[in-house]
């Protein structure tokens, strides 16, 4: 269901028509103004300039988090293999304990 909502963005009143769950997308916006205004007020640029540097700097932001979040997943398929060679090497380990229990029984 798709909700209808009104943001105000650098001043400017949006209406949106969401899909994503109204609180979301309040916040969303709220990102971007703060991020705008932010670049308004320390670099003294018009609000379609501040828009269009905050565009680049989410972007960046969007980027590099991908970046970290695959270097995070090959990460983790190391380490998940790395303890498959551990299990593994653990079954071998007590095979190998059993048959020289068993030797020393007999």
């Amino acid at each position: 269901m798709r909700n209808r909502i009104t943001v105000n963005v650098a001043g400017q009143e949006l209406h949106l028509l969401v899909a994503e769950n109204e609180e979301y997308m309040y916040r969303v916006a709220s990102i971007a103004d703060q991020k705008i205004r932010s670049i308004v007020e320390a670099s003294h640029v018009s609000a379609s300039q501040a828009s269009t540097l905050a565009c680049l700097n989410i972007i960046d932001e969007l980027l590099r988090a991908n970046d970290q979040a695959e270097h995070m997943r090959a990460q983790l398929k190391d380490y998940i293999e790395d303890l498959s060679k551990a299990k593994m090497e653990i079954n071998d380990l007590k095979r190998d304990l059993i048959r020289l229990r068993n030797n020393a029984a007999n």
